[in-house]
């Protein structure tokens, strides 16, 4: 709070003194709103209620609040501590819009949810049709009731219950909503065939289980989210389009795709499909019984063994099925100042066409997670990066006054690279930093324990970020975990990361403020390694400024 307001009660008294309508304020003070996924970060703003409201009016700052500048209303209809963050509390809207905030103190804490706890008790029931200043909420919806007897139907501009439109966050729940129906549509055919071919009473035990059943009747306990990325990775590997694989197959996808395995590892692969095959020939349902039960088997070799690993990168290639169809190319010299790695996409018709990493390639995966585009495996040390001023942006080496650059600090101990769509806007000034940001794609540290090649597309999942300041630049480095690695299970936040990989957060930390001694880089937010919600919402902030950069250059932007 503002070093003018010596205390809470006097900033009620001189919100009082320069109240324009005379309208008593409950409760001041500033709020801080906790980032949602695929949302802009709303920051701090400076919340009243007034009395006779069940709403709050924000600000943007005290010296708006006395000029009366409002920035928007939020309704509220009910109130809840929330443990989310110290301090925090949720409300919800009419709309059932969930909302949460957190204070900077306890006090301030209980005092919020005290307040508007207290509104919403002493706020008269409304019947339908009926028009009181002040009232309970009793509908999401800002009409009345189209039982009742009356005609009366009150304008949303009148209403207390009127609340500014957030058209992102309504589209975020959207397409969640139908990526859900999606999903329960497909597990509501498989049942429907399955029933139609065996009879009702043999899926009715597992019923409860969210799980998958092939063609032949066979149930697997895979998602039927899960079941669309292998059908997508089978399909993959299908290349004559026949529904059916053999070794040499297994050999070009892999070898295509940056991870391949060696003809003894195909080989034994294909000869466990077989096994399960009942015409001799391997389909979708041969190799998705390989996938649910030969694979955990404690007979295997080791050479069976070495394939899973790589069937299990692999996966992680392919969260978008469109992403399998993207292939790279390396050509001139390594290293050298000809070197590029060139990105190349495979249509439906086999037209092969290059495209841009930076542009072309999608941030968000249908289940949510991200794509990474590795940039400097781990323990090498030459600087690689995307040529955001190049057109199709390949990979090359950074230079510097005419040399080739490569770290002198020593080599990564971490995948390093960044995500697609995104850009830290040079006009832009993070408010933790107090600098710009650096005309890049935002930055991805992958802490998982393979090593990737230069151009791998990978399926993470944010952890966190450090907001690494670098010749008074802001530049983001967003922590992040490939999500088939073993440890991915257990890592969801920072938290996490310090449970299961101590010491983790701490070297990444040290390595990148000191790998240009004797500069030193800084860090804001106080040095902090700030935690997953932040992180993702930082990375939908950097999209946003993409979208804005695409819309006033073009598809092909270069910076």
């Amino acid at each position: 709070m503002a070093s003018t307001i010596a205390s809470f009660a006097n900033f009620l008294k001189q919100s009082r003194t320069h109240a324009i309508d005379n309208r008593e304020v409950l409760i001041a003070g500033v709020l801080y709103k906790k980032p949602e996924r695929n949302s802009l970060l709303w920051k701090k703003r400076y919340c009243v209620i007034y009395a006779n409201e069940l709403q709050i009016v924000y600000f943007l700052s005290l010296e708006d609040f006395e000029r009366r500048a409002i920035r928007g209303k939020i309704p509220f209809s009910s109130v809840h501590a929330w443990d989310g963050k110290p301090n925090g509390f949720q409300f919800y809207t009419p709309a059932d819009h969930c909302f949460r905030v957190y204070t900077e103190t306890a006090a301030d804490q209980l005092k919020w949810l005290e307040v508007m706890q207290k509104c919403i008790d002493n706020a008269p029931d409304r019947k339908d049709g009926a028009r009181v200043e002040y009232v309970r909420p009793v509908a999401s919806s800002p009409a009345a009731s189209p039982k009742g007897a009356s005609n009366f139907r009150a304008k949303r501009s009148d209403s207390w219950r009127e609340e500014d439109p957030d058209v992102l966050s309504m589209a975020v729940e959207l397409e969640d909503l139908r990526s859900e129906v999606t999903t329960l549509k497909a597990e509501l055919a498989s049942y429907e065939q399955a029933e139609k071919r065996y009879g009702e009473n043999a899926l009715v035990a597992d019923r409860t289980r969210r799980g998958t059943v092939l063609d032949d009747g066979t149930e697997l306990n895979i998602e039927p989210r899960e079941m669309e990325r292998m059908r997508a990775i089978f399909n993959l590997f299908d290349v004559q389009g026949n529904g059916f694989i053999s070794e040499d197959d297994l050999l070009d996808l892999h070898a295509k795709l940056g991870e391949p395995i060696s003809n003894q590892d195909a080989r034994e692969a294909i000869s466990y499909m077989h096994s399960k095959s009942t015409t001799g020939e391997i389909d979708f349902n041969s190799f998705m019984k390989w996938w649910n039960d030969d694979h955990a088997a404690d007979n295997q070799t080791e050479a069976m063994r070495r394939y899973q690993a790589k069937f299990k990168f692999l996966k992680a290639r392919i969260a978008n099925p469109e992403v399998g169809n993207i292939e790279t190319e390396a050509v001139g010299a390594f290293p050298s100042f000809e070197f590029r790695v060139n990105f190349y996409h495979t249509g439906i018709n086999n037209e092969r066409q290059q495209i841009s990493p930076w542009h072309d390639i999608p941030l968000y995966n249908p289940d949510g997670t991200v794509n990474f585009i590795c940039e400097i495996p781990k323990w090498t040390r030459k600087k690689m990066e995307i040529a955001t001023g190049e057109p199709f942006n390949p990979i090359k080496q950074d230079t510097k006054n005419g040399k080739l650059r490569e770290y002198g600090w020593g080599e990564m101990m971490f995948n390093y690279g960044a995500m697609p769509q995104t850009w830290e806007d040079p006009s832009h000034v993070t408010e933790g930093t107090g600098c710009v940001g650096d005309n890049d794609p935002i930055d991805v540290v992958e802490i998982g324990t393979k090593q990737w090649r230069t151009g791998s597309i990978v399926q993470v999942k944010i952890l966190g970020v450090l907001a690494l300041i670098d010749d008074n630049e802001t530049d983001w480095k967003v922590i992040c975990i490939n999500v088939e690695d073993h440890y991915a299970p257990l890592i969801n936040d920072v938290a996490d990361i310090e449970a299961h990989m101590p010491g983790c957060i701490t070297a990444i930390h040290d390595w990148l403020r000191d790998y240009k001694l004797p500069q030193v880089n800084k860090y804001g937010y106080e040095d902090k390694c700030m935690g997953r919600d932040f992180a993702e919402a930082t990375v939908a902030e950097t999209h946003e400024f993409w979208k804005l950069l695409i819309e006033q250059r073009g598809g092909q932007a270069t910076v």
